[in-house]
């Protein structure tokens, strides 16, 4: 398994949000339907999602993570997560036996990594990410993706189905986003296309726990498809702590040299 498909992994992920408190608080397992939604008045999906959304300012995890891709190789790895909303996020993964083998760090306009295992670096723009996929990809989007939340949304959000879920679209630039969004206002189910070259990534979610008084998936999905080529990518939240203060460090040595690809 090559270095680019660990960093294809972590390049899926990213964090966090908005809180005041300082203390670990208690994680409890819950079901949706435990908790009492009130539905505004006046309907707006819109209003709904962005208050029902997953919001805190820093979090730190262990993510298990399996990656299979189309070429039968698969990669099993731990994730150490770091991030701070709007900020940074930070995350080393570790393969089997435990060895550090890459670190990566996103901030709002680049992306660090660190290629431990033979000692090069690579300091790139949000334009990298198209090495792995042609949809346009922010930091904002990655953060959104990795708790829950859209990937983005704007007023032209629109639905065709309020039966047992909320079916929703909007659009942006190139991108086409298609929602599938739980009666708690949860996204269930997210895809997004690139209209250009109608690449997709399906991004699934499940077991919602109860934590800071808001639903967080504890389960994702992550299934990218491009040219007639499919990688998959599942994440298992572990470890999870909220809203504790984080120090993020990411210190390339001299010795390093400049990634190749």
């Amino acid at each position: 398994m090559k270095l680019k498909h660990i960093i294809f992994i972590l390049c899926l992920f990213s964090v966090v949000f908005l809180s005041a408190c300082k203390q670990h608080k208690e994680i409890q397992r819950a079901k949706t339907e435990d908790k009492v939604i009130e539905v505004p008045v006046s309907f707006s999906l819109v209003d709904s999602l962005n208050v029902h959304s997953y919001h805190f300012n820093t979090i730190s995890a262990k993510i298990k993570t399996d990656f299979k891709n189309n070429d039968g190789s698969e990669l099993s790895l731990m994730i150490t997560l770091r991030a701070i909303h709007d900020s940074a996020i930070w995350m080393s993964a570790s393969p089997a036996l435990g060895i550090e083998a890459a670190r990566i760090l996103f901030t709002k306009d680049s992306i660090k990594i660190m290629d431990k295992i033979n000692g090069t670096y690579a300091r790139e723009s949000y334009r990298f990410l198209n090495t792995f996929t042609k949809a346009e990809l922010s930091f904002e989007m990655l953060q959104n993706i990795l708790f829950g939340n859209a990937a983005f949304m704007n007023t032209e959000l629109t639905t065709d189905s309020v039966t047992k879920y909320y079916q929703a679209h909007c659009s942006e630039h190139s991108m086409q986003q298609d929602l599938t969004i739980t009666k708690a206002f949860r996204i269930f189910l997210n895809t997004l296309t690139d209209k250009t070259t109608m690449d997709k990534i399906y991004i699934s979610y499940n077991d919602f726990q109860f934590v800071e008084g808001e639903y967080l998936p504890f389960d994702l999905k992550i299934e990218a498809s491009s040219q007639g080529k499919n990688a998959t990518l599942n994440l298992n939240y572990t470890n999870l702590s909220v809203n504790t203060p984080l120090e993020i460090k990411f210190n390339i040595p001299s010795s390093y040299t400049k990634m190749k690809y």
